[in-house]
Formats: structure tokens, sequence, C-alpha cells
């Protein structure tokens, strides 16, 4: 009794994340469009979406790196760097791929919730005083052009993706 329960799970479980990962992958429709908002809940968490920028005839053409500077009620300014996997050694970096996954999602307009709850967990990790608020936390990417060899460093510098601005420590709590 208990396999055949076990067996049902296993392959219901099977079928939705195929299900999940097949609409997901599939070229812009308007079938597409009405389920995407569906798998999203599954796939964006996880970073297990894919792309289609990582084909061929268009691929990526850069590398982006998130971080944040938040600045307080003094003036003094705050960094913050998020996890880069390309700074980790080999034997790091596989286990850290969903950091640059999640930090190319927050360019995407859909993830607008994503971008508030990271810009909050930045306020929080700073441990900024409660006497300093308020605190504008920005959220950037550094843009780093992926280059031909010999070929001499063109980085644009900073890319702001959007500021947000918390009146009070209980405020940029979640």
């Amino acid at each position: 009794m208990t396999w055949t329960v076990r067996r049902r799970l296993i392959s219901a479980f099977v079928v939705v994340h195929l299900s999940a990962t097949v609409l997901w992958n599939l070229p812009a429709s308007a079938f597409r469009d009405r389920c995407t908002a569906w798998a999203g809940f599954y796939m964006l968490p996880l970073g297990l979406w894919q792309d289609w920028g990582m084909f061929a005839p268009n691929p990526v053409r850069d590398t982006l790196a998130l971080e944040a500077v938040a600045l307080d009620r003094r003036g003094l300014l705050h960094t913050f760097s998020f996890i880069h996997a390309a700074e980790s050694s080999p034997w790091e970096g596989p286990w850290l791929y969903r950091h640059s996954k999640f930090a190319t999602s927050l360019a995407d307009e859909s993830c607008k919730a994503q971008r508030e709850y990271t810009a909050r967990h930045v306020a929080r990790s700073l441990d900024v005083p409660a006497n300093d608020y308020p605190l504008d936390v920005q959220l950037l990417f550094q843009v780093s052009p992926i280059l031909k060899p010999g070929e001499p460093s063109k980085a644009p510098g900073p890319l702001v993706i959007e500021t947000y601005r918390f009146p009070t420590l209980e405020e940029a709590q979640p």
C-alpha cells in the first residue's frame, strides 16, 4: 500500500517538474504567456529557470555582479557585496551558480517583489543603527563585457537597478 502511494507521489512530482520546465522553455506565444505565471512559482525560487539568451545567434555578452550601496542619515556610505560565483575556486563554483542566476533575474521587470525583498535583506545585513535611518539602499550591477582574447577592457561602470528608502529600521523588516 505505501509503495503504491510513494510511486504515485514520485510520478506526480516528475509530471509537475517536467510540465513546468517545458512550459517555461517554450518560445514566446500566447499559450506560454498564460502558463509562465504558474510555472514561475516553481522555477524562479529554485533557480531552475533558463533563458534563451544563452543560445546563438545572440548570446549574452556581459557578466553581471550584483552589489548594493546604502546611504544613511549621516551621509555614511555602506557597501554590500553578494556572492560572486566567478570569484570562487573551481571546486566551489558549481555550488554557487544559483547566486548568479538570482542576480540576473533581478533585472527582469517582473521581479519587483524580489528586488524589494533583496533591498530589505541588505538593510538588515548591514546592521545600521536605528538612529541612522532613513536608509537609502541602491541595488546595482557591475557590468563586465565578455572580451575576446587581447581585447582592451571597456567596462561601462555600475548600472543602477532600483533605489529603495527605508524610513525606519522596522520598515526594513520583512
